[in-house]
């Protein structure tokens, strides 16, 4: 094509979609829907897998957003120990955490998929055409 000359086929409703795309972007970045529901998920079968003696560490855990997406934390001094385990003090671990996270890595998922669906959805209906 020579400088200068227009393209021989123009596509009606290109700017729209352009800036479809850009608001669909946008909204992509906004993740604590899915954040929220994926930590619940995890916080729930981590619970079902903490270690139980008197049941204070399993209502202990909780989640808070962690940059990106969440965790599931306790305040307790020795979750972290119960966990990882403390050799020097004959704690074997008890990695429950990751145990968890490994039941249920494919349910976790779920939540960003429904968030990606919606987003397809949304711009579907804004964009013309």
């Amino acid at each position: 094509m020579a400088a200068g000359a227009k393209p021989a086929v123009s596509v009606e409703g290109r700017d729209e979609t352009r800036r479809g795309f850009r608001k669909m972007s946008e909204r992509a970045d906004d993740l604590d829907v899915p954040d929220a529901a994926a930590g619940d998920i995890l916080l729930a079968e981590a619970r079902r897998n903490a270690p139980r003696r008197t049941g204070t560490l399993r209502d202990s855990l909780e989640v808070v957003p962690d940059y990106p997406g969440v965790r599931v934390t306790s305040d307790l001094v020795y979750a972290a120990p119960i966990h990882y385990g403390w050799p020097a003090r004959n704690i074997d671990a008890q990695p429950f955490l990751d145990e968890s996270i490994a039941t249920v890595a494919t349910e976790i998922v779920k939540p960003y998929d429904d968030h990606a669906d919606d987003l397809v959805r949304k711009f579907d209906r804004e964009t013309p055409g």
